[in-house]
């Protein structure tokens, strides 16, 4: 059968800027090769970073072009709406195309979503069997109630199946159809992988947990290592690699054994990850560093400690400081993640967060790519306190309105107030700004000027964010010409 996988278009706040290296979507990519594997003809289009207008009219094209009988639609909460528009215009154009939803959202609200477009099939959790059995059964006749992972309508009245058990042997899945985002830019010479699923924690803002269940599987060391040396063979071109796991480094003797096989190699490739701030051992970092790894990112959310216990983290400042010590003897450029808005917020925890972030960017300089305003998204705790605040309802999610900030507590005004404090307090970028340099620079010069000489790009994002505050639409302008003449 003939299978178009799509991912639409984010809402503007959320949305990427598109360029030769953005990490795409392995989540299609892991469906393709399983759905090829099965025999199916597959396209992909991955739109994540560009505008709705575009997207839609390019998936539409598509449609018309290759004429398939399934519409896959990746669905995440923040392109739930572009995907409601494409379920709509897809069922009134051509109507005898199926019609399945799986991703994130659709596990969160499979219910939901089926009630409004009876004519579509949810696929919950993970998708490459479900997916797989579910266009066995389009072909066959076989009855849906059979396969497990689905909810959709049938005679008036809403249908779902038994729970999908979990992949726990994951190198029994074919590698992911890389060759999607990497013949169609010829540019890209950076790729993505995941070594691992799952995260057996429960932060209060995640919503991973509902795809995962909580459970963390590995594929093998060897299985990991073959894809990476068959990547390299394919593309000569290719220089990095980023590792997507939620969860990279929880097992330290894991990281030691891939770091040790995969140096003989010779690849010439860069490496990055996400990490937990805790587990961390020095020996781990010792061969992430030998291997080739020269970024991990932590996300540390919260500088405080009432907020740290609050969502769950499973951390405190001690872990911490410990980790950047460290680090300390480590060349990797080091990336901390932050939010701010959690349930306790306030002036206080602000400012014990900035003071905390500095304490360790005096130890080991860490790059805050930007701050972030607490999201919610469907199912998770922070979204169960919002809801018995009386601030939303499940209705929010079928409406148009973008991904909500949590401002059960405070207004979105007072959310961005306390975002541009923790920036201008801690963010490189901002130092070009009258805050920045008075509140970032002016507190850790020499820290900042070393970093620079050894960072010397970061030297045009400094610029591109002094405009970007200074002055949206110049930069806006200034993007898109540089986005046209690349």
């Amino acid at each position: 059968m003939k299978v178009l996988l799509v991912s639409h278009s984010f809402e503007d706040n959320s949305r990427t800027h598109y360029n030769p290296n953005t990490a795409y979507s392995l989540g299609l990519a892991y469906l393709a090769s399983f759905l090829e594997m099965k025999g199916h003809q597959v396209d992909v289009l991955w739109l994540d970073c560009f505008d709705f207008v575009y997207a839609h009219k390019r998936i539409l094209s598509k449609i018309e072009e290759i004429k398939p009988d399934v519409l896959g639609i990746q669905m995440f909460t923040m392109n739930r709406v572009s995907s409601y528009r494409l379920i709509e215009d897809c069922s009134r154009k051509y109507p005898k195309i199926k019609i399945v939803a799986g991703g994130i959202h659709a596990s969160a609200m499979p219910e939901q979503i089926i009630e409004k477009y009876k004519n579509v099939i949810i696929v919950i959790g993970e998708g490459e069997i479900t997916f797989s059995e579910l266009m066995s059964a389009f072909r066959s006749g076989r009855k849906l109630e059979k396969i497990k992972g689905l909810v959709f309508w049938k005679d008036g009245r809403l249908v779902k199946t038994e729970e999908r058990e979990l992949i726990y042997d994951l190198d029994s899945l074919p590698f992911p159809k890389h060759e999607i985002y990497f013949d169609s830019e010829p540019q890209r010479t950076g790729a993505h992988i995941i070594t691992s699923r799952g995260c057996p924690f429960n932060c209060s803002f995640c919503c991973l947990f509902l795809i995962s269940k909580r459970k963390h599987r590995k594929r093998s060391i060897n299985n990991i290592i073959k894809e990476i040396v068959g990547l390299k063979r394919k593309y000569p071109r290719l220089k990095t690699i980023q590792f997507h796991d939620d969860t990279f480094t929880l097992d330290n003797n894991r990281v030691i054994e891939f770091c040790k096989k995969i140096i003989p190699y010779k690849l010439d490739i860069k490496f990055s990850a996400s990490g937990r701030i805790k587990p961390v051992s020095e020996e781990m970092l010792y061969y992430m560093e030998k291997a080739g790894f020269e970024k991990v990112m932590f996300g540390l959310e919260t500088g405080a400690e009432k907020l740290m216990k609050n969502i769950h983290k499973a951390i405190n400042k001690k872990d911490v400081e410990q980790l950047f010590h460290m680090l300390k003897k480590r060349n990797f450029l080091i990336v901390i993640f932050l939010m701010v808005g959690f349930p306790g917020e306030n002036e206080n925890t602000v400012q014990e967060t900035i003071d905390f972030v500095k304490k360790l960017q005096k130890i080991k300089y860490t790059y805050i790519a930007g701050v972030a305003k607490l999201w919610v998204y469907p199912r998770t705790e922070v979204y169960q306190i919002m809801k018995n605040s009386g601030c939303i309802s499940n209705d929010y999610w079928l409406s148009d309105k973008n991904v909500p900030y949590f401002t059960v507590e405070h207004s979105l005004k007072n959310l961005k107030i306390f975002e541009n404090r923790l920036a201008n307090n801690l963010c490189i970028a901002r130092i070009f700004t009258l805050g920045g340099f008075f509140h970032h620079f002016l507190s850790m010069p020499l820290i900042i000027l070393r970093f620079l000489i050894r960072h010397k790009y970061f030297l045009l994002v400094i610029i591109g964010e002094s405009i970007k505050v200074y002055s949206p639409y110049l930069y806006i302008k200034l993007y898109k010409l540089y986005q046209k003449n690349k």
